[in-house]
């Protein structure tokens, strides 16, 4: 009787000591020999990245990319640990950022995602929004000049302002002799307003080149608006974008 007892008193004994063994060699199978690295702290950042994308790149098809050159030292000793641990231990050290994506593991900077984006792309709230309208004239300067429209008259000494220039063709004249006088035509510059006075009379830039297209004269081909935000160059476009293809014969 006493043998038995001793027997299952032996046997609860070491059953507790077997299933522990069987849970550490369990925990010990579930990781690969081959994710062991070991990295000395005076390797250079880029060496250890190159070591740790081999690794990685066998393992799981990903590469690990480096999208900062730095050259100094790891600073941190590495022994015997899953190279994928190793990796967020020396880029951590080194201040920086590991971001996986479904190709590859990027190491960048902390601060990467937080790159100043340009007027273009961002503006502030307070940041004011310049609107613009425009108009644009096409003119018969020949019907024009026989109808007696005058226009350094009506652009320079009638109060209207439209936001353009208008320069017409130089000409040449040769005397009996060898000297030829080169005439530079008149340039008219006018600044950005849309409303005039003539005389009795006012109105807006709209309204004139109205008249004009009524009397032929001319044509309004397009009147854009464009939005833009204080500070940046506006682009206006008139028609519309159209695809060519070529094909070979």
């Amino acid at each position: 009787m006493k043998k038995i007892l001793l027997m299952l008193v032996l046997i609860g004994l070491t059953v507790p000591t077997l299933a522990q063994i069987d849970l550490k060699d369990k925990l010990k199978g579930s990781i690969n020999p081959e994710e062991i690295v070991s990295l000395s702290e005076t390797l250079p950042f880029n060496k250890a990245i190159e070591v740790l994308s081999k690794v990685s790149e066998k393992l799981t098809g990903k590469k690990i990319v480096s999208l900062v050159a730095l050259t100094d030292p790891i600073g941190v000793e590495i022994d015997k640990m899953p190279y994928k641990k190793a990796l967020f231990i020396v880029v951590q050290y080194n201040n920086l950022i590991v971001e996986e994506t479904e190709l590859n593991l990027v190491v960048k900077k902390k601060d990467a995602t937080k790159e100043a984006l340009t007027k273009d792309v961002y503006a502030p709230v307070t940041e004011r929004e310049v609107k613009i309208s425009a108009l644009i004239f096409e003119a018969s300067v020949s019907d024009m000049k026989e109808k007696g429209v005058n226009w350094e008259f009506l652009l320079s000494r009638s109060g209207l302002s439209i936001g353009s220039k208008i320069v017409t063709s130089s000409t040449s004249s040769s005397t009996s002799g060898s000297t030829t006088a080169t005439q530079n035509p008149p340039e008219f510059s006018i600044s950005p307003k849309v409303d005039f006075t003539m005389g009795k009379f006012d109105g807006t830039a709209s309204g004139l080149f109205k008249f004009f297209e009524e009397e032929q004269l001319g044509k309004i081909i397009s009147r854009p608006t464009i939005s833009t935000i204080n500070g940046v160059q506006g682009r206006t476009q008139v028609g519309s974008e159209f695809s060519i293809k070529e094909r070979d014969f």
